[in-house]
């Protein structure tokens, strides 16, 4: 009975290796879940970004059939030109060539440079960027905007 106690009792120097595996096995497990989270959010961003294409930009009743040649489409961040302003909807044509539908609220800040701005001040041909959330119709809902002016983004030698 004697030889049972001693086999079951976790030395001291024992434990510390075990709990520093047993943390480690955590933190890989956490990074892989987080890695799965972020990778399904923009896949549902850019399946919802097609199914609503037809209802965001006015395109054929079914739709066009195609996907872009970019397998996901960024949600979060993107940079581009306006082509329309409708109200509260602004939207732009990325790098991609890809329209998306910004979604303005109350708490969206808009900022040219240093100074605060408004909706009114955004006009046709702006160059943006935009930083805000994925919406379930594929639009995007700005958290940022900040207006560039064409010398910020090429400038002359």
């Amino acid at each position: 009975m004697n030889e049972e106690k001693k086999y079951f009792k976790i030395s001291e120097g024992t434990l510390k290796p075990i709990l520093i595996i047993l943390c480690v096995i955590l933190l890989s497990f956490s990074m892989f879940q987080l890695g799965i989270n972020i990778g399904s959010n923009r896949g549902r961003f850019a399946c919802n970004w097609a199914k609503n294409y037809q209802n965001n930009f006015g395109g054929p009743q079914r739709g066009f059939g195609i996907m872009p040649e970019k397998p996901f489409i960024d949600g979060h961040g993107i940079f581009g030109e306006i082509i329309k302003i409708d109200n509260s909807d602004i939207i732009i044509n990325d790098r991609n060539n890809i329209e998306k539908v910004i979604k303005i609220t109350n708490n969206t800040s808009i900022n040219n440079f240093e100074s605060k701005a408004k909706i009114t001040d955004l006009k046709v041909g702006d160059r943006i960027m935009v930083i805000g959330d994925p919406n379930n119709q594929g639009q995007i809902d700005a958290k940022l905007i900040r207006i560039f002016n064409k010398t910020d983004i090429n400038p002359k030698p």
